[in-house]
């Protein structure tokens, strides 16, 4: 099979025309010439992201840089058998599997079911989720989040979604957001490796069930992804539809960067370019005495007013033949799934629940926004010299104090130093954010793969219990048994700093 990512028009236009004039010099010279041009265009495009990428990895208290996708579908129905036969090929209930990398905090797993809408709604839904797991991890959210998300218009490229990041900046709730796309053709990022990864280790595995589906996912990649199920969205897109004021912008395909701050009045303000590396950012592309005060101009939504009025939104029912196929797919594998009886009951309430329309009501918990406008967190976060301070986050259990180790990176541990320890340290993932002052950390544990025990040299996976091997085997251990704090393991691997760091600290001679 050929590749799923499309090849850029311009990239096929110019090889095109380099393979009719091959003959001719000159005419073959300016093609590959003006093809150099467009790829060093996109790289610069693609700096830009790396940069936004690495400001996040490196001062996580002022920005927060996330990538959002949806993975190949045809990867992920259900249910999944890894030695398929002709009686489980059949057709498949299409879960949606969609993905966040949130750089230098950790990454998102989402699935979708097969009623589930995929326009902005979906995008807005899952934006809030990791606002809201950020929050509850560290407080509060950075002052600048950086959004990196492919060109399709009906989730990511379009006014819906600018306009409700304009009401967070108007709100307060970040003081600036860039929003940009890489060139069509040209988006295949790190959050398609982590797709990849999924699908690979996926084809490896069963997966009778979305559970079984996201815990695929979390035995595929590094940082273990927070999982879960997208069984409702609010209906953002309607809510800014009726609101009288809102107005689109024109030729918002045409723009590649985004940036929303706030005016001298505390209007959200957006300036554009066309593309992410251009030098100046202007307030239209094509109108020079535009003001920039997009889609609700000097009308600024009240947060408890705008919530208020969101409609309920609707799963759309799946066509019945659709159904009628599926359940008789389902009943082929009845006996591939006989000693998961369960699992065959949860397929069938799956579909059932996609027969008929679902009215979902609006369920978020939007205290925080409505903190924000209000001035509370802007003061809070102003005045962060009191580090006893305490912050009234969602969970109502975080601190202002500084971060010691955060949520999603990983630790070597020296837990156990006695003369008979076999294991020279330890590696774990920190499950619950540990701030100044706490003296136990919530872990994960790690082991080395079977296949060597070179602690330096050889991958480290997710450790399980015994008497459970889907269950990972969770801690509690005590701060001063840690060495180090590092962002990821490389394919399961040591950073090599952290192993020279570690094989001086326990006498142990390491060799690149």
């Amino acid at each position: 099979g050929g590749s799923p990512f499309a090849k850029c028009d311009k990239c096929e236009e110019l090889d095109e025309l380099a393979r009719k004039h091959r003959t001719n010099r000159v005419q073959f010279e300016a093609a590959k010439w003006a093809k150099d041009q467009h790829i060093a265009v996109v790289k610069a495009e693609r700096q830009v992201y790396y940069k936004n990428r690495a400001d996040a990895i490196n001062n996580k208290e002022a920005y927060l840089s996330l990538i959002l996708d949806g993975a190949d579908q045809s990867s992920f129905g259900l249910p999944h058998f890894c030695n398929s036969t002709k009686a489980t090929s059949g057709m498949k209930i299409p879960m949606k599997l969609y993905g966040v990398i949130s750089h230098g905090r950790g990454s998102y797993a989402y699935t979708v079911p097969p009623n589930g809408p995929t326009g902005v709604n979906l995008t807005v839904e899952i934006l809030h989720r990791v606002f809201q797991h950020v929050l509850e991890t560290e407080g509060r959210l950075p002052k600048t989040l950086n959004l990196q998300l492919d060109n399709t218009t009906g989730q990511n490229k379009n006014n819906y979604l600018m306009a409700f990041l304009s009401l967070l900046v108007g709100w307060k709730v970040f003081e600036n957001v860039h929003v940009n796309f890489l060139p069509v053709g040209h988006t295949h990022e790190d959050i398609d490796q982590m797709f990849s990864r999924f699908a690979l280790h996926n084809r490896l595995h069963n997966a009778t069930t979305s559970t079984d589906l996201l815990n695929n996912c979390k035995n595929a990649f590094y940082p273990v992804p927070l999982t879960g199920n997208v069984g409702s969205q609010a209906n953002i897109k309607d809510a800014i539809d009726q609101h009288p004021d809102f107005t689109k912008f024109k030729d918002i395909t045409e723009v590649q960067a985004f940036f929303i701050s706030r005016d001298a009045q505390g209007l959200p303000v957006c300036m554009v370019k066309h593309l992410m590396s251009a030098d100046t950012w202007k307030t239209s592309l094509r109108i020079p005495t535009a003001t920039g005060h997009y889609w609700f101009g000097a009308a600024l939504p009240n947060p408890e007013e705008f919530f208020e009025t969101i409609p309920a939104v609707v799963y759309p029912a799946v066509q019945q033949q659709k159904l009628d196929e599926m359940r008789k797919s389902l009943q082929k594998c009845a006996d591939r799934l006989s000693d998961e009886a369960f699992n065959l009951d949860i397929l069938h309430d799956l579909l059932d629940n996609c027969a008929r329309d679902k009215p979902l009501a609006f369920t978020w918990d939007v205290e925080y926004y409505i903190q924000c406008s209000n001035g509370v967190q802007q003061s809070q976060s102003d005045d962060a010299s009191g580090d006893d301070e305490e912050f009234d986050d969602p969970a109502g259990t975080k601190r202002i104090g500084d971060v010691k180790f955060p949520t999603g990176e990983f630790l070597v541990v020296r837990h156990q130093p006695s003369a008979d320890d076999p294991h020279p340290f330890w590696v774990a993932q920190i499950i619950a954010t540990c701030f100044e002052g706490d003296k136990e950390c919530d872990i994960a544990w790690y082991r080395l793969n079977a296949r060597g025990n070179d602690p330096y040299k050889h991958a480290y996976v997710e450790a399980t219990l015994p008497e459970d091997r889907n269950a990972v085997h969770t801690d509690r251990i005590a701060v001063g048994t840690i060495i180090k704090c590092f962002e990821n393991l490389n394919r399961g691997k040591l950073p090599v700093d952290i192993a020279r760091s570690i094989a001086r600290v326990e006498n142990f001679r390491y060799n690149d």
